[in-house]
């Protein structure tokens, strides 16, 4: 199952380079080399782990014992499960975080919103409730003791051939192809809206790609901050410089425009197979400065930040606290609302305030 779908995958990134309109041909078959190389390599030994665990029968070793808590544990233990199940899910897909896309910043908030339930459900769960039984306390020392520690033996592992084989350039390299891919079907649909909002979502997944792959930071020391920070700004240049072609393809007035994006894809496609740095930073727009990030920052944080503390304090009002159901309820609504409203950058804290005490005030 694994090499089926390793097969799956480098086919489909080379029937998306092949699809491309890369001239002359020699410049296409060399391309094609080492884009079918970078491939293979992720997908060989890059992604081993993961294929392994979720396609094979390892995933017994964690799933088989983690059951065995949830039928025979206590209600504290299931919780547990379930809390570490979320928490596993969200460091797998943290990356999402970095996507300037409100769908997958929502995304992201379902299993952190998830996870922090379970958590807090699990603290006030009692240790005494439910049925416990010396065969939930056996798959919790197989979990804790075996699955756990087997699991990241084998994570390391895998992870120490990925890292002699592969380059960090390999799966941008692909991602670069895959959005290309996207760009140049949609050519003769430029003015779909729908079109639109794919390629949108394909260069947005690239720039973030492009904003973690440059950065190098396994290459890194990780006491060498004057390196790491500057490969990350580098890295955030070339992003800012992917994401400026969204503005194209938004505003194409035909073909040609969406030509321009594909070409200047192709171009980065090159860049990056042959591990060319410097042309991935000509062109690429300076990065703002400190002060002016600090702004945007803050700009973006403070009405949610307004909100969380709103949080605490509004059902602290007597009209309020006189009903705990009511205080309770304003405090889950506005403390939601706020981490939303900070990873969504709106700006209608004071509004939301504003409707929130309309419901509940009876003076309102």
């Amino acid at each position: 199952m694994p090499e089926q779908w390793r097969v799956r995958n480098v086919s489909q990134t080379l029937d998306a380079f092949d699809a491309l309109p890369v001239e002359p041909m020699e410049r296409k078959r060399e391309l094609r080399v080492l884009v079918e190389s970078a491939a293979v390599r992720h997908w060989t030994w890059q992604m081993r782990f993961a294929l392994h665990f979720g396609l094979t029968p390892m995933i017994l070793i964690a799933t088989f014992p983690a059951s065995l808590v949830w039928f025979f544990g206590s209600e504290r233990a299931r919780y547990g499960i379930f809390a570490c199940a979320a928490t596993l899910v969200l460091a797998s897909i943290w990356e999402t975080a970095l996507f300037r896309t409100l769908g997958a910043r929502v995304f992201f908030l379902l299993p952190a919103g998830l996870g922090a339930y379970f958590w807090v459900m699990m603290v006030r769960a009692s240790s005494n409730s439910g049925h416990k039984s010396v065969i939930a306390l056996v798959g919790m020392v197989i979990l804790v003791f075996v699955s756990i520690p087997v699991l990241f033996y084998l994570s390391r592992k895998y992870a120490r051939s990925a890292r002699v084989r592969c380059h960090p350039h390999d799966f941008l390299l692909i991602s670069a192809v895959l959005a290309a891919g996207v760009v140049g079907r949609g050519r003769d649909k430029w003015r779909s809206t729908l079109f639109v909002r794919n390629a949108h979502g394909a260069l947005e997944a690239l720039a973030v790609r492009a904003h973690l792959s440059l950065a190098l930071k396994g290459r890194v020391d990780v006491l060498d901050f004057g390196l790491r920070r500057e490969l990350r700004l580098e890295a955030q240049r070339v992003a800012a410089s992917i994401r400026s072609l969204k503005s194209t393809i938004s505003t194409a007035s035909g073909p040609e425009s969406v030509d321009r994006v594909l070409e200047s894809l192709i171009n980065g496609i090159e860049a990056i197979a042959k591990i060319d740095r410097q042309a991935l930073l000509d062109g690429a727009p300076p990065l703002p400065s400190g002060v002016s990030r600090l702004r945007a920052a803050a700009a973006r944080i403070l009405p949610g930040a307004v909100l969380v503390g709103a949080a605490f304090l509004v059902p602290l009002i007597p009209a309020i606290a006189a009903n705990g159901h009511v205080a309770s309820t304003v405090r889950w609504t506005l403390l939601v609302t706020g981490v939303t409203w900070i990873v969504s950058a709106s700006s209608e804290a004071t509004g939301r305030v504003g409707d929130v005490l309309g419901k509940v005030l009876p003076f309102k």
